[in-house]
């Protein structure tokens, strides 16, 4: 019995020292274990960690045990520890030796034990992604980058606004702006000119030429011969960066630019601080909705701008509309309201215009609103021909539409029906109104509309005959004469919404 005594003491004494030894191991050879660990029940004691910021400063090296992952490509790539914090970090030991009250302080804690921590290899990939993020971040700037840079933001406004450059709806839109902006964030812009300057294609022959101003050009003639090559024959917008506190010399090309490839003042942009861009005549004329105090514009200088916006929806230049005019619009409606110390009338008038361009553009909720409001004001000060000019747009509006609601087809026809009266002489009213009526047969199937569609195209025809509205007056008499169907005749469709002619009470 007591042999037995004697050898189980013995074989409790040896157990305790190759405990102890095994203890003493891990505290000098610190490492990660593979297993799944969870934030809390492994601790780093805080002899450990003194033992490993002892190590550092000594100039020992701690090596982490690779052995426990599957991914080799990652164990030979593994980034070195960078300071006490990045260390300290990894070595989150399996302390399965933790005594009883730190168990306890875990159950008390409620556990976390279903949360399991990030392992090593996550920590290295994080941390490898992040050397990988700071080298891209501080690398040296290369010859476009700011030009690229200032591109984007350029390109991010007119998708934001859903615009294109002036005058350039026939050469681009708004998915090849977007293909744009994408070839210079990912730095496969057009060229890239020896000044810094960088030119990129936005679709058939427009391209825009954007402008860093960051450094004077040494030789202007070399500089033209170069951006000739590019821009030759192109219809070119210039970008140009802030020109506040740009020295007149970074400027001096500018001139000579223009010259040698025709660019208008019109066609030269410069952003602004608040983050969009105008053009050049805005700038020196002041026409710029940032800088106004809105509750004091004059009558006069408003209708100098409302003027200027005119003009550049005549010419196609939807963007100047919404730069010069559109900001302005509700803070006058609240002056006009609050301090009645501007004219309706005027106001009427930009909000048509503004209406307009956002039909043209294809914002037809945004036009609705617009004609609704300025009618508001025009029934007001009872002006019926200017009503009519915008109540004609309007209900071209409502018919245009898409898709089709019900509501609005309904509404298209009474404004538009409210117009014909009004104006019997307005063939364009006459025959949207027409259109209308066959939407409205195409959900309701009342072969009534089918007449009333046909007096109206006949209505169009008299006063502007054309033989895309006699094939549609023959289709629907040949319709009307059918029974038991549903099928409805084809009508004028317009293709590009700038080719209508637009009632303007400016």
């Amino acid at each position: 019995m007591s042999w037995i005594c004697l050898t189980v003491g013995v074989t409790f004494i040896i157990l305790a020292m190759i405990m102890a030894l095994v203890h003493a191991h891990r505290r000098n050879n610190p490492g990660i274990s593979g297993k799944s660990r969870s934030a809390g029940n492994k601790r780093v004691a805080y002899s450990e960690q003194d033992h490993a910021m002892a190590s550092l400063a000594a100039g020992g090296s701690i090596e982490l045990n690779m052995d426990a992952f599957d991914d080799p490509e990652l164990a030979i790539a593994k980034p070195a520890p960078t300071s006490v914090d990045d260390l300290m970090s990894l070595l989150k030991l399996d302390d399965d030796e933790s005594d009883d009250s730190d168990d306890s302080q875990n159950q008390s804690n409620g556990g976390n034990n279903d949360m399991p921590a990030l392992t090593l290899a996550s920590l290295l990939e994080v941390q490898r992604n992040e050397s990988i993020q700071a080298a891209q971040n501080n690398r040296p700037r290369i010859l476009g980058d700011s030009a690229r840079e200032l591109g984007m933001r350029y390109f991010r406004f007119l998708l934001a606004h859903h615009l294109v450059p002036r005058g350039a709806t026939h050469l681009t839109n708004e998915n090849n702006i977007l293909v744009a902006e994408n070839a210079l964030r990912n730095s496969r812009q057009s060229a890239t000119l020896s000044h810094g300057a960088v030119a990129q294609n936005i679709g058939g022959h427009a391209v825009c030429l954007f402008e860093p101003l960051e450094s004077p050009v040494a030789n202007v003639d070399k500089a033209m011969d170069l951006l000739a090559e590019f821009l030759d024959k192109k219809f070119v917008f210039v970008i140009l960066a802030s020109t506040e506190a740009v020295p007149e010399q970074n400027l001096a090309h500018l001139g000579a630019l223009c010259k040698k490839f025709s660019i208008p003042r019109n066609c030269i942009f410069i952003e602004q601080p608040n983050g969009s861009f105008i053009n050049y005549i805005e700038d020196v004329n002041n026409f710029v909705p940032a800088r106004l105090a809105v509750e004091f514009i004059p009558q006069n200088f408003f209708s100098k701008i409302l003027d200027y916006a005119c003009n550049a929806y005549d010419e196609g230049d939807y963007e100047a509309v919404m730069r010069t005019v559109e900001p302005l619009l509700q803070p006058l409606y609240v002056r006009i309201r609050a301090l009645h110390n501007f004219p309706k009338l005027l106001l009427a008038q930009a909000l048509n215009l503004v209406g307009m361009t956002h039909r043209d553009i294809g914002r037809d909720d945004d036009a609705v609103a617009c004609f609704d409001l300025s009618l508001t004001l025009l029934r007001e000060i009872e002006d019926y021909e200017a009503i009519k000019s915008v109540m004609a747009n309007l209900g071209i509006t409502l018919a245009l539409t898409r898709p089709v609601v019900p509501r609005k087809i309904e509404l298209a026809i009474r404004y538009l029906n409210e117009v014909t009266q009004l104006n019997p002489r307005d063939d364009e009213a006459w025959l949207y109104l027409a259109n209308s009526y066959l939407e409205q047969f195409r959900i309701t199937n009342a072969q009534s509309l089918l007449r009333r569609a046909l007096k109206a195209y006949e209505k169009a025809y008299n006063l502007t005959p054309t033989a895309e509205i006699s094939q549609c007056m023959d289709a629907l008499r040949s319709q009307i004469g059918m029974r038991h169907t549903s099928a409805t005749p084809q009508y004028p469709a317009f293709q590009n919404r700038t080719d209508q002619v637009n009632a303007n009470v400016c």
